[in-house]
């Protein structure tokens, strides 16, 4: 409600017509949800692949001037918590950004495409994890859809010296021939 000359310091005013009521407004938000995301190349710990996601705009108002950043993770939880380890976050869809939308209004999508490198861990079973506006810059009418993630098995090399020949004597200043061998006894 909305009151004028509340101490009805204008003369003639009794009060009776300086209040007013009812006006309904609606508050319209965003809603960041990632609808896609595709992960190719390789699947061995440490060398680079190529993230495709799409975000999608759900929610009733625009963007507006805030951006945001996408975070991705490696975890062999398909959902983010703290055992989660980072891989990067992007300002890809950062608002002002050359890759990025200016303003992404109700109902539109951008889609994204870089290369990242996982960390390398132990060979197994794992989830590449998005999380889009983790950092809240943009505030949503929706949070809890704020995530995907797909599976992955990732395997590691693992090089191991087999066979080495070098000369029992060498003149110094001279070069040295040495021949050796590697096995890769990984599964990467």
């Amino acid at each position: 409600a909305l009151k004028v000359d509340t101490f009805q310091s204008v003369l003639g005013n009794n009060g009776s017509n300086s209040t007013l009521t009812g006006i309904p407004i609606t508050v319209i938000n965003p809603d960041l949800q990632p609808t896609a995301f595709q992960v190719s190349g390789t699947g061995v710990a440490g060398q680079g692949v190529q993230f495709a996601w799409t975000v999608a705009n759900n929610g009733t108002g625009p963007v507006g001037d805030a951006g945001w950043y996408d975070y991705f993770y490696l975890s062999t939880n398909p959902v983010w918590d703290a055992s989660a380890t980072l891989i990067t976050y992007t300002s890809g869809l950062y608002n002002g950004s050359p890759n990025g939308p200016t303003n992404l209004t109700a109902g539109e999508q951008i889609t994204v495409t870089n290369e990242f490198y996982p960390p390398v861990v132990a060979s197994g079973n794992y989830y590449y994890i998005l999380y889009v506006n983790k950092t809240g810059f943009v505030f949503e009418s929706d949070t809890t859809n704020n995530q995907i993630s797909v599976p992955v098995h990732l395997t590691v090399p693992d090089l191991v010296p087999t066979h080495l020949i070098v000369p029992a004597v060498v003149s110094s200043r001279q070069p040295v021939p040495i021949e050796w061998m590697d096995q890769n006894a990984g599964d990467g």
